[in-house]
């Protein structure tokens, strides 16, 4: 059981820093293509470094951005315990007729 925590712990962890690294490159890349160049400077060094700035500042937007695949994955996650533990997906059973109760 151990082991098995220490895996998961280790593969969120790996996400995590795969999201806060990655995502300002996609930002940057999208915005370019959707706004063209960044007008800041050193590119996307410049972008990146005002962004983690921002977090760590306590920016609430900067924080979501930069964890929202991190939040989106544990929501996924937690919807798909939920639907475990609550047997979702099973027909419930129907009402059986009481003697003397017409049908």
């Amino acid at each position: 059981m151990q082991s098995r925590r220490m895996k998961s712990l280790r593969l969120w962890l790996i996400f995590a820093v795969f999201s806060v690294a990655l995502v300002p490159t996609i930002v940057f890349l999208g915005g370019w293509w959707l706004a063209g160049p960044y007008q800041g400077t050193n590119g996307v060094f410049g972008m990146m470094g005002a962004m983690y700035r921002d977090a760590l500042a306590g920016h609430l937007s900067a924080l979501v951005l930069l964890f929202g695949p991190l939040l989106l994955a544990a929501i996924w996650i937690i919807a798909f315990w939920l639907r475990r533990s609550i047997g979702a997906g099973e027909a419930p059973e129907s009402p059986q007729p009481q003697p003397g109760q017409g049908q």
